[in-house]
């Protein structure tokens, strides 16, 4: 017979309150860990007690010890005497710096495989609810997520009695994204390349290209993400300045996003006319050197080192580990990566550019770019994208992994020639965490700001009330979302709609990020208030209509105090918060979800609050935007040789 007095810990999720119930009635002592937000409402609603991850709070920076581990491992000897940015050349470049964030954090929205961060994150945790909860059985109702299955795996290698409860439709969907994704993306990969390369030929005979005037050339490298309202979102002001000037020709050169084909921009950018602006896309450079060799040779050290056992303090994370590295050498990344280098190396050797501007220059295409200049000796030059935070890997390096002259060959890491910064407080960041030269660090502000300083006057709140139907006589509360993990959206959501379910003369506005794909609209149908969701809208006009801003820690909260909005930014996962919006003072800070509505109601009844968001929020906007003037676009023009 079962014994029904032990200590018995559960983790659960959507679609798993049948189960519970079960438990609950046949066991004495269990503890019940919600993984998500539906299954916590259905508890709340039934008055059953439960625990949330933000309640397992840890005495370390999680983020930094991740980093930490894995930089450790890539600095480590794995074979014949190397490590992984020795072993893994092209051209004596280092491809570990292709790969690196894509093992490490995963592509957005892609759960599967497991990226490294997430396996470390998922086992801290788990050791802290062990530890906290000290049961002497563990099960897992895995019911919505495949992803949670490697708690049950963890808790068994910490020898606990431990088991999992699966559904159908969750193995079935675990088999989707371990099998037929990674082998979706591989053909969809090669597919995109064919059609790009071919829609290319056909418009070339339709599309005269512009002739233009300057033999001196400037090559801007976007990818198609940013290409809005017909016109590139991050590097329209400097193309205008450029061609206006013209003292120098552009070649705007752009690359498919991770996902994106980009039809429609590709059409749209043939059809432009802007003078001395020639736009391409990187498949009418193709390559005339064989990367079959070269990838073959690669993938046959990458198959010996699979050999070795990789642990994680006690913990054996070799085939999580392994089936992360295997997406990128044998799905996506490996002959990509140097595709592209060959592509940009073909681009500059056509085009003869004096300089190359580019943004993400820690993405694949950002890296083949920097590689392809340094090898060819032209200068590069990289603008900040959004905001640089500590717990990320896109522009920290440790001081050996960066070279003192200027080496860009392996195992060194290959830096733009310059990085342009939004603000002071980024290029702080950059010489004393990133360890960047000092000299190649310059604070111009962002440029795409300067479309904000000149449009401000035209956005008018009541048009814009009118355009989305919003009720005039409400304060507009505006919300913008981010690509983050859906529970963690889901608890963001929830939490913004219950506190406006208390706000009566409150109405909300959901600005979806660009890169998302959807917000879950069954937790909006729960409540009765009108929300409205946008996502092809005007960024600032949002912002300039709204009384106050909320999000988790995108840069848009540095935009709305640019606009002399208060801002809210809201952290339920219990780690310190990515941006010092709220450290700085510049910002309100919600931990706990019950307590947004109050920090809403301070703003508007709270004098002493609003002056001090509102002077600390100009210091802020000066540090991380540095002079919000203008000029922005005209302090990179200089960096231009």
């Amino acid at each position: 017979m079962e014994n029904t007095d032990i200590k018995h810990l559960v983790f659960c999720e959507k679609n798993s309150f049948q189960q519970v119930k079960s438990l609950l009635i046949s066991e004495k002592h269990v503890t019940l860990v919600c993984l998500d937000e539906e299954i916590r409402e259905e508890l709340e609603r039934k008055k059953i007690p439960y625990k949330v991850i933000s309640d397992y709070k840890f005495d370390f920076d999680i983020a930094n010890k991740c980093i930490d581990w894995f930089k450790t491992w890539a600095n480590s000897k794995i074979f014949e005497g190397k490590n992984v940015k020795e072993l893994f050349t092209y051209r004596q470049v280092s491809l570990w710096w292709f790969m690196e964030i894509a093992i490490f954090e995963s592509f957005k929205g892609v759960k599967f495989p497991i990226p490294i961060k997430k396996i470390i994150e998922e086992i801290e945790f788990v050791k802290k609810v062990i530890e906290t909860e000290k049961p002497e059985r563990v099960t897992v109702l895995n019911t919505n997520d495949p992803f949670h299955i490697i708690i049950s795996e963890i808790s068994n290698s910490m020898g606990l009695n431990s088991r999992v409860v699966r559904t159908r439709a969750v193995i079935l969907r675990e088999l989707g994204w371990s099998k037929g994704f990674p082998l979706f993306i591989k053909l969809f990969s090669k597919t995109r390349h064919f059609i790009r390369r071919t829609l290319s030929s056909v418009l070339k005979l339709i599309f005269r290209e512009q002739n233009c005037k300057s033999t001196k050339k400037v090559m801007i490298i976007s990818i198609n993400i940013n290409w809005r309202n017909k016109k590139d979102f991050i590097f329209g002001t400097l193309i205008e300045e450029l061609s206006k000037s013209g003292k120098k020709s552009v070649t705007h050169i752009d690359f498919p996003g991770f996902s994106l084909i980009g039809i429609r921009q590709i059409f749209e950018k043939k059809m432009s006319d802007h003078e001395n602006i020639t736009y391409k896309i990187i498949e009418d450079y193709s390559a005339n050197t064989s990367i079959k060799e070269a990838v073959t040779e690669i993938k046959k050290k990458y198959s010996q080192i699979k050999k070795e056992k990789i642990f994680y303090e006690a913990f054996d994370i070799s085939s999580f580990f392994y089936k992360q590295m295997d997406f990128h050498f044998h799905y996506y990344g490996l002959s990509n990566y140097i595709y592209y280098i060959e592509s940009m190396l073909k681009a500059i050797g056509d085009e003869k550019p004096e300089a190359i501007i580019l943004i993400d220059e820690y993405n694949p295409v950002g890296r083949a770019t920097v590689v392809a200049g340094k090898i060819s000796g032209i200068k590069t030059i990289a603008i900040q994208h959004g905001a640089i935070t500590r717990n990320r890997l896109s522009y920290l390096h440790y001081k050996d992994e960066v070279s003192k002259n200027n080496d860009f060959r392996s195992p060194y890491y290959p830096l733009p020639d310059i990085t342009a910064v939004f603000g002071p407080y980024y290029q702080k960041y950059l010489y004393e965490i990133g360890n960047y030269p000092e000299s190649s660090i310059s604070v111009t502000g962002a440029p795409r700001y300067d479309e904000l300083v000149d449009g401000k006057n035209e956005y008018n709140k009541k048009q814009t009330y009118k355009k989305l139907n919003l009720d005039p006589d409400k304060k507009l509360v505006v919300y913008t979302s981010q690509p983050l993990e859906k529970e963690e959206n889901d608890r963001i959501l929830l939490s913004i709609l219950k506190a406006l379910s208390e706000l009566p003369d409150f109405q909300l506005v959901i600005k979806m990020h660009p890169t998302e794909r959807g917000i879950n609209t069954e937790l909006i149908d729960k409540f009765d208030e009108d929300v409205i969701v946008i996502k092809k809208f005007d960024i600032y006009e949002i912002l300039n209509a709204c009384d106050v801003m909320l999000t988790a820690f995108s840069t848009t909260a540095l935009e709305a105090m640019m606009l002399g909005k208060p801002v809210i930014t809201i952290n339920f996962t219990g780690k310190p918060d990515v941006m010092p919006y709220v450290q700085s003072g510049a910002a309100i800070g919600v931990y706990q979800r019950e307590k947004l509505s109050l920090a809403i109601k301070s703003i508007f009844e709270d004098e002493h609050i609003r002056k001090e968001l509102e002077v600390n929020s100009k210091e802020f906007v000066h540090q991380h935007a540095y002079k919000i003037d203008g000029k922005s676009t005209k302090r990179i023009m200089e960096l231009i040789p």
